[in-house]
């Protein structure tokens, strides 16, 4: 049986962003937004589109905080 995983936003842990089974709710849903002067993309939670995926490079997480124009809120590859 194929068994999908989700990016979830969990409340509970300080907007703490796991890595989980699907369950199909908003807490793992996540909009592209393409910034084009910067050649990233930032990920806007369904959940609350206030908050954008971040990461923190000191411990290694991944969390959801409010939307800013700042480096961390920006994907991409390389």
């Amino acid at each position: 049986m194929l068994s999908f995983i989700c990016l979830q936003v969990n409340q509970s842990k300080g907007y703490l962003v796991v890595v989980n089974a699907c369950v199909g709710d908003s807490a793992e849903g996540w909009y592209n937004e393409y910034i084009s002067s910067a050649h990233r993309t930032r990920f806007e939670s369904e959940y609350d589109p206030n908050l954008c995926l971040a990461a923190d490079y000191n411990d290694g997480e991944l969390f959801a905080e409010e939307c800013a124009n700042v480096w961390w809120q920006e994907w991409g590859t390389s």
